[in-house]
């Protein structure tokens, strides 16, 4: 069960008192109301946001990834090169893509 269908199942559950949940009522009604697209959007950015598989395939662009390699316990940040492979020169067994950088206002 992913978190999405586990929030709107608390939802439904009414239990979402016991969360910290700041939504009103009329609130929760309408995410009950509306669980359908939203369970299609949060399966969508759980796909996005999943450790992808080298053999299923490579970043598609030279870009900052998040790497696993089986090994080891914590991932760590390496860059890729789409014409020179890892920064490394081994190959992960696994990537994610990082978020885009958020724009800073320092005014």
């Amino acid at each position: 069960m992913s978190d999405g269908e586990k929030i709107f199942k608390a939802l439904k559950l009414g239990k979402v008192t016991g969360l910290g949940c700041t939504l009103t009522s009329a609130e929760c009604d309408y995410l009950i109301a509306h669980d359908d697209v939203l369970t299609q959007y949060i399966t969508l950015l759980e796909k996005e946001q999943r450790w992808i598989p080298v053999e299923e395939r490579l970043p598609e662009e030279s870009d900052w990834t998040l790497i696993r390699y089986k090994g080891y316990r914590v991932p760590y940040t390496l860059y890729y090169d789409i014409d020179r492979g890892w920064a490394c020169g081994e190959t992960p067994d696994y990537w994610m893509s990082l978020p885009e950088m958020q724009e800073v206002n320092n005014e």
